[in-house]
């Protein structure tokens, strides 16, 4: 490979490392000696970019893990929690997010999150609550796409609550891969906000939810996510609360002003729901 081409390749895995964890183009700038000293003295191609792979792979774990926890406390963020356990019934829906370093938020805002899950607990037991997306570990205003916010250590996506549709047991996985896009439509006679944005041109309104394949067993538990929403809603530190304006009807919260529409220039929030501290 020319010496140009490797610039122009280095370059745009630092910019997509970046864009996707934040840290690992940082990662790969200090692999990146090591990686061509292996390539140079390596005579086997597959057995020598598995060897790299690997260090890098390495790297980008243990400086996850061990270093950037460190670095966000400095920059006044912690990480939710990685593993769900008795104490703590909340964990990632995914855990590309913790790979990603997009499960940091201010402390408050942890504290806000591990409260709630436990008294869901308590009032539902057997329930965990699955975080979505939350923020990156460094830097306010750096963006986490594809949101057109948490950027500040405040925001959390959490995903909705559901049971079995036979059995009535409560289903503590993601419907989905990476947590959204499962949606629970409008019925007949509640507001249908969805259509109102897509008839004003905001194609990517339901665009994740057109990816997404609904399955029969997962159904919408209106009782839990009732119940999940006022805890959250009751407590001082909130400021909003983002889901479909046809939920807010369904669950009763029509008079809870916390509670928001999110605007069509973003996407349907009927697959998880957004929270805001002040």
């Amino acid at each position: 490979m020319s010496p140009f081409r490797e610039i122009i390749k280095t370059v745009l895995i630092i910019m997509l490392l970046t864009i996707l964890t934040q840290v690992g183009g940082i990662i790969y700038l200090i692999y990146k000696p090591i990686g061509l000293k292996i390539k140079r003295k390596s005579e086997k191609r597959i057995q020598c970019r598995l060897l790299r792979l690997g260090i890098f792979t390495g790297m980008f774990l243990l400086g996850s893990l061990l270093i950037v926890p460190t670095l966000a406390s400095w920059n006044g963020r912690v990480h939710l929690p990685i593993l769900t356990s008795s104490e703590v019934p909340l964990r990632p829906a995914n855990f590309l997010t913790v790979l990603g370093n997009r499960h940091y938020v201010k402390p408050a805002l942890r504290d806000l999150i591990v409260s709630t899950s436990i008294a869901v607990n308590e009032k539902y037991p057997g329930t965990e609550i699955l975080y979505l997306d939350a923020n990156f570990p460094l830097l306010d205003e750096f963006p986490l796409l594809p949101h057109l916010s948490h950027d500040d250590g405040k925001k959390l996506d959490i995903r909705f609550i559901y049971k079995h549709s036979k059995t009535g047991k409560r289903i503590n996985q993601s419907p989905t891969l990476l947590g959204y896009g499962y949606t629970e439509d409008p019925r007949t006679g509640e507001f249908d906000q969805i259509s109102e944005c897509e008839k004003k041109g905001y194609w990517q309104y339901s665009l994740l939810s057109k990816l997404s394949r609904k399955k029969a067993k997962y159904e919408f538990d209106e009782a839990v996510n009732q119940f999940l929403i006022q805890a959250i809603s009751r407590k001082s530190a909130t400021e909003k609360i983002f889901i479909e304006p046809h939920l807010k009807q369904r669950l009763g919260l029509n008079q809870d002003r916390k509670i928001r529409f999110h605007g069509c220039q973003a996407v349907r929030h009927d697959d998880h729901i957004h929270l805001q501290i002040r």
